[in-house]
This record gives C-alpha cells, structure tokens and sequence, in this order.
C-alpha cells in the first residue's frame, strides 16, 4: 500500500515538474520576442532626438542572464543603415559576487561595440539640447534610455574589444578606426548610497590608438568624498596616422616619428589639477606656408609652438615637454610658458625622464607594455 502510495506521488511531482519546466520552456521561446517588440516600440516613443533599435533577445533563466543582439542608434529622421553607435551584444547577468555580500545586483558587458565620432553625433547633441528645453520627454534622454533596458542596477560594466571610429571629422573624410581593442571594466558603480560611502568605483581599460600603439587608462572615484584620479599612458602613436586630424591645426606634416604621451590628473570637488607629458621620438616634418589661426586646445597649442623644435631637430633628437592644467573656479587654465621652457631645457639643458611624474599619485608605476 505504501509502495502504492509512494508511486502516486512520485508520478505527481514529476508530471509538476514536467508542467513547469514545459512552461518555462514556452517563456523562454515567447518571451524574449515580445519583450523586443515592447521594448522596441517604448524606445522610438521615448524621445524625439535619437531611435534605439534591437533586433534579438535571449534569456538565460539557469544563470539569471538576458542579452540583446543588434543594438543600433541613430539620429531620428535619418537612415538607420548609417548608425552611429552598433553593439552587436549587450549582456546583463547577476552579479554572484556580489550576490555573496546580500547584495542583489548585476554585470553589464558590451562586446564589440563601435561608436562613430561625426559631424552627425554633435548634431544629435545640439538638438537634444534644444528640444530638451522645451519638452520634458528630451531630457536626460541616456538615463531613461539606460533604465529601459536594465531591469536590477548594475555594479560592473564590461568591455570587450570595442572600437572608436572618426568619419568626416577633423581630416579624415572616410571612416577611419581610431581607437580599437577597447577592453576592461567600470566596477562600483551601483547607485546604492550606503555601499558607495565604503566602495569606490574604478575603472581600467586597455586599447591601441590605429591598432598599433597601446593604450591603457586607470581611474578611480570617491564618490562620499568628491574625488577622482586618472591617469592615461600611450607609447608608439604614428605620428604619420595622425597627419589627418592635426593638419588644421598645425603648420606641420610629420613624414615619420611616434609619439608617447603619459598623464596625471586628479579631482576634488570641482577643483582639477593634472599634466599631459608628450614625447616626440624620432619626428621628421615638413613646414607649410599656410596662415593658422590660433586655439586654446592645449594639445594643439604645445604642438605649433614646438614646431621649431621639432624642424631643427631632424628626426635626430626626442623633443619632449610637459603641459601642466587647472580647473579652479570654473576657469581652465595652461601653462603654455612653462611648457615651452621645459621643452627648450629637454632639448638643449637637462633631458625630460619619459613617464609619470608621480607628482600626484608617488606610487604610480609605469607599466611595461608588451
């Protein structure tokens, strides 16, 4: 009898097993097209500036995971064959290391994302924000966006082998990679109050500027305490890729060299303080006749005023410098003299040492690119 018993319900639980796994079956099936559809249409009816399109979803009930296939945006009134920022793959899954610390959160990471710097992207900019002074559903259009698509906050964001790309801007007419191989992560960045008093957020990433000089960007911000820091450091810039953008600028054309650069900044409040150290190694120019007018681009700046260096060096000598900057009171200031004095006394007094000059961070080490 309890042999009966027992096979009874054994054949129960398994045909309610059976009924919900059927049924999470279908809601894997169903769900992920009607959630794009729905999704698709709240996001063309959120704004008037810019349309967000996905063309997959697939979920992943096992390891509390979703992904979207696709994603484009685009400027609304124009072609979507042209859009300005693709990611083919757009994941959210649940943070188990922080799910191990009672805290429910998820990562979000961005694989092979390319955003296109253009004339079109500061367009989308200017008319957002004019309609955003005239209509409340044109504001904070990246936030209502962002919120759309993730359903628990985010901690971490990750990416993997994204690219930034220039089309008609600054020289370059046709679609040029300019930084690739983006990868790394954002962590911390949860709006939980009371883990942002304990945690800061930090941020890494690695790239290479026209897919042949490294890039690595470290940062890290104290949210409680209004801080930030930044330091950036790349080596082996082709100097003769960069031709196209520095050639409205610059009474030069550079037939050879690379560049190295390394920078500090930090944060507090809304005081900045911090330095670019740009090194020209092995630099050949031609001089140009043409008449420039002047900019307060402090990068540009240093450059022309090097730019006699740089001719009488003849690709012999390494012309370094270093561009201090402040941000105090609302008032961006750089010191342009001392940057040229520095020069002068690299090239002709005592040599400039390449890296940081831990002036802000004195353990910052320099890292070793491979």
């Amino acid at each position: 009898m309890q042999i009966k018993l027992w096979s009874r319900r054994k054949k129960i639980l398994v045909s309610i097993l059976t009924f919900f796994i059927l049924i999470l079956l279908i809601v894997r099936i169903l769900a992920p097209s009607i959630i794009v559809k729905e999704l698709n249409q709240k996001l063309e009816n959120s704004n008037d500036v810019i349309a967000v399109h996905i063309d997959d979803m697939s979920m992943s009930l096992l390891f509390g995971s979703y992904r979207f296939e696709g994603v484009q945006v685009w400027p609304k009134g124009q072609t979507p064959l042209r859009p300005l920022v693709t990611i083919p793959v757009l994941q959210f899954s649940l943070s188990w290391s922080q799910l191990l610390h009672l805290h429910i959160l998820s990562d979000a990471d961005i694989e092979e994302m390319e955003i296109i710097l253009s004339p079109r992207m500061v367009d989308v900019f200017k008319t957002g924000d004019k309609k955003s002074k005239v209509s409340e559903k044109n504001k904070n259009i990246p936030a209502k966006m962002v919120h759309q698509l993730v359903l628990i906050d985010v901690n971490r964001v990750g990416l993997t082998n994204c690219k930034i790309s220039i089309e008609n801007v600054a020289g370059f007419e046709k679609r040029q990679e300019f930084l690739t191989g983006i990868s790394g992560q954002l962590t911390n960045i949860s709006d939980d109050q009371s883990r942002k008093r304990k945690v800061p957020s930090l941020l890494s990433l690695k790239g290479s500027f026209f897919g042949k000089a490294p890039l690595i960007i470290t940062g890290k911000y104290i949210p409680a305490k209004q801080k930030a820091d930044l330091t950036l450091q790349a080596e082996n810039v082709p100097l003769v890729d960069a031709n196209p953008p520095l050639l409205s600028y610059v009474p030069l054309t550079f037939t050879a060299g690379t560049l190295d650069v390394w920078s500090e900044a930090v944060m507090e409040g809304t005081e900045i303080r911090g330095y670019i150290k740009p090194f020209f190694r092995k630099v050949k120019v031609l001089k140009r006749d043409e008449k420039f007018v002047s900019t307060k681009h402090f990068f540009i700046e240093v450059v022309t005023a090097l730019s006699n260096l740089l001719l009488r060096d003849g690709g012999t000598k390494t012309t370094a410098t270093m561009v201090e900057f402040t941000k105090i009171d609302g008032k961006f200031d750089i010191k342009t003299s001392e940057a040229l004095k520095t020069a002068i006394k690299n090239g002709y007094v005592a040599p400039l040492n390449p890296g940081f000059e831990s002036k802000y961070f004195p353990t910052k080490a320099n890292v070793q690119f491979e």
